[in-house]
């Protein structure tokens, strides 16, 4: 009776320990956590099938298992990209240069647009783009200090 006591209390402190993570976790975290455990989940059944002695029904949850390890396949190899990419960058300086001589053509280049554009078309182009990369907004300061230092540039030659 006291083990079933101590069993109940476990079970209520681990729940209470996953709600807890489950508030103040990232949401990709808690859906990376819940892919994996319907992977081992599937898993663990197919395991316990092969043992109890029902192949065929072990053998018909193969194909369920073979979607994560295709996926694992790829996060495999997204990995090892991004591995060579940190490589490569290590001597890279953290922080972009500052380019106070920013030229028309580079200019034209952030906004995407071709010599003799109208002001209108700056304008356009530049609210279209710094409404996504707005530091307010979660974007990016040098970002946006590029896209209005072209902006500046273009308007007032």
């Amino acid at each position: 009776m006291i083990a079933y006591l101590v069993l109940g209390f476990a079970f209520l402190l681990c729940l209470y320990l996953l709600g807890r993570w489950f508030v103040e976790a990232n949401p990709k975290d808690v859906i990376r956590v819940l892919k994996w455990l319907i992977g081992l989940s599937l898993l663990l059944i197919i395991l316990f099938l092969l043992v109890s002695g029902r192949l065929g029904w072990a053998l018909a949850g193969l194909p369920a298992l073979y979607v994560w390890f295709r996926r694992f396949h790829s996060l495999f190899n997204i990995g090892k990209t991004a591995r060579s990419w940190y490589r490569q960058e290590q001597g890279a300086p953290k922080t972009p240069p500052s380019r106070d001589g920013m030229t028309r053509q580079e200019a034209l280049a952030i906004l995407g647009l071709e010599e003799g554009a109208s002001p209108e078309e700056i304008k356009a182009a530049y609210h279209r783009l710094i409404a996504q990369v707005h530091p307010d907004k979660g974007g990016s300061d040098y970002l946006a200090s590029q896209i209005n230092q072209a902006k500046d540039i273009l308007l007032n030659d």
